[in-house]
């Protein structure tokens, strides 16, 4: 799962509590000051309850379980959970393949965010790391590190693929843009 992925199942999650916790508010009192026990009250604080435990339980997967810090060195990549600081190491001769990218957010209205381009490292036991300038600064830096690592040519050659690789997507996502209108 993607960060961006990640952030956004943590946005619902957190929505999911604020949607929750007036519920349970308002079913508690509800069942509690009726002299009755009314069925809908108890059902209405139990619902809400369980819509919490469900918000949380996204928010914890989303931010503590899944998310991570990638560390890019010479070797390998390594990994480090924020949660359980597991380390996970892959060394750079696992590397399977460089997917490049744009990625964009978009609704039914047309894009909503500017197209950033993206690498994905994909290495041969099926682990693949996001890489984008959203979330690491120094985005073209590591993208040429670890291409120039995996793919042992020079600078030169590979600052002109990287630029051509990220133009070429760019011009295809503004073709498919013009294609939609």
């Amino acid at each position: 799962m993607t960060q961006h992925k990640l952030i956004s199942q943590f946005r619902i999650g957190l929505l999911v509590q604020m949607l929750a916790v007036p519920l349970l508010l308002a079913g508690g009192i509800w069942y509690l000051t009726d002299v009755f026990h009314d069925r809908l009250g108890r059902m209405v604080y139990w619902v809400a309850g369980l819509m919490a435990l469900f918000g949380l339980w996204l928010m914890w997967e989303a931010f503590f379980r899944k998310m991570y810090r990638l560390e890019i060195r010479s070797d390998g990549i390594r990994r480090t959970h924020f949660l359980t600081k597991r380390d996970e190491f892959y060394p750079i001769e696992n590397l399977e393949r460089i997917d490049t990218g744009v990625h964009q957010i978009s609704n039914a209205n047309g894009p909503l965010t500017e197209p950033v381009p993206e690498l994905t490292l994909v290495f041969h036991d099926g682990k693949s790391f996001d890489i984008s300038p959203r979330i690491y600064e120094n985005f073209y830096d590591i993208g040429l590190y670890v291409a120039r690592l995996h793919n042992q040519i020079t600078d030169k050659k590979l600052e002109l693929l990287a630029e051509q690789m990220i133009k070429q997507k760019l011009r295809e996502y503004e073709q498919r843009k013009q294609q939609k209108s």
